[in-house]
């Protein structure tokens, strides 16, 4: 039986036609797919950026869209804080909005529509965390201090950070997940990063230089939590006198003016070496000087006043105090002493500690 060549090529005609258009069918639903995967495509999380970077608790801060997927400049931009839409315009690049306490939890989202359908999307989740420093000079005060010891030039300085980092779930990672890095003006020390490493004694730097303490702490996977940093304030070395009484020791509590006057035969003047870089005022470091009357009394850290007779006088009573390790701490105090009467020229007896 032999082939109608009309029907055997309209046979062949539908066969290629049918072949075209399953062709042409594939290659659209391939470009489809291609283009449905990449209008899917997101942003990542990096592309939102902050500022300032960490954020601390009640501040005003910028986040900032940028990618180079479809142009900002003509896509529909639509911003969510914790689910709601709070902002949404052509361009608008920057969401302006306010932290809440420390531990809080903010949840940005963003997208982009271009003109042409395609979207990007992107989220950052802003966990408040913050850090507090106590700090205080290992620097001499007396007994039953109730303030600081401040840190003047050339004085090591004790530092503790206090973090409130939250995890994701509310809690707070503990000192021992938490790893510091300690930096003096921006210089950091290998000696002073490590985990844990809350606590630190840093020496002062040069006497003219600025004192600021950074701490950057990162969380166990290594991502930087909090990034602060503190002014310390520099002091100077101060001296008070003050009488040291038989009965009760030494008066801290009432230190002494510019004069005093003398209510006892016999009295002892103390002066106390406030914020020297030493153990106790009777440190080998601690050099003193004592002047009464302009003529230089051998004495160390107090002086015995005891006038005698009927006549009465006064004598002013200079005394200079430097740490003998360092030239960058010292002082000087004076006060005039009143005395009801005096057997010699000064009306003073000394004695040293």
């Amino acid at each position: 039986m032999s082939l109608n060549p009309r029907t055997s090529g309209a046979a062949s005609f539908h066969r290629g036609a049918m072949v075209v258009l399953l062709l042409s069918l594939l290659v659209l639903f391939s470009v489809h797919e291609a283009y449905a995967l990449e209008s899917a495509q997101s942003l990542g999380s990096s592309d939102i950026t902050l500022t300032p970077q960490y954020p601390q608790a009640n501040e005003s801060v910028r986040a900032t869209v940028e990618t180079s997927y479809v142009n900002l400049n003509t896509a529909l931009i639509t911003w969510k804080e914790n689910g709601t839409v709070v902002q949404q315009g052509y361009g608008v690049r920057d969401y302006q909005f306010d932290t809440g306490a420390i531990g809080s939890r903010s949840v940005l989202e963003v997208t982009a529509v271009a003109p042409n359908g395609r979207s990007v999307h992107s989220q950052e989740v802003v966990l408040v965390s913050d850090v507090a420093l106590v700090w205080e000079g290992e620097t001499y005060t007396p007994p039953l201090y109730k303030g600081r010891a401040l840190v003047p030039a050339g004085a090591a300085v004790r530092l503790l950070a206090l973090p409130t980092i939250p995890k994701t779930d509310g809690s707070l990672y503990t000192n021992d997940e938490l790893t510091y890095e300690w930096s003096i003006n921006g210089a950091y020390a290998p000696s002073e990063v490590g985990r844990g490493l809350e606590s630190v004694t840093l020496s002062t730097p040069q006497p003219f230089d600025a004192f600021r303490v950074g701490i950057k702490i990162r969380d166990p996977a290594g991502e930087v939590r909090v990034l602060r940093t503190f002014d310390v304030p520099r002091s100077s070395a101060r001296l008070l006198y003050y009488i040291d009484s038989p009965l009760f020791g030494i008066l801290h509590e009432q230190a002494l003016g510019r004069t005093y006057s003398m209510s006892s035969q016999q009295e002892v003047l103390v002066v106390e070496p406030y914020f020297i870089e030493t153990d106790s005022r009777a440190g080998k470091n601690v050099v003193y000087e004592w002047t009464i009357g302009g003529q230089e009394i051998p004495a160390r850290g107090s002086i015995v006043l005891a006038p005698q007779g009927s006549a009465a006088s006064t004598a002013r009573v200079v005394t200079r105090v430097n740490n003998s390790e360092t030239s960058f701490q010292s002082a000087q105090q004076e006060t005039t002493i009143r005395f009801n009467a005096h057997t010699d020229s000064n009306g003073v007896q000394t004695t040293t500690l």
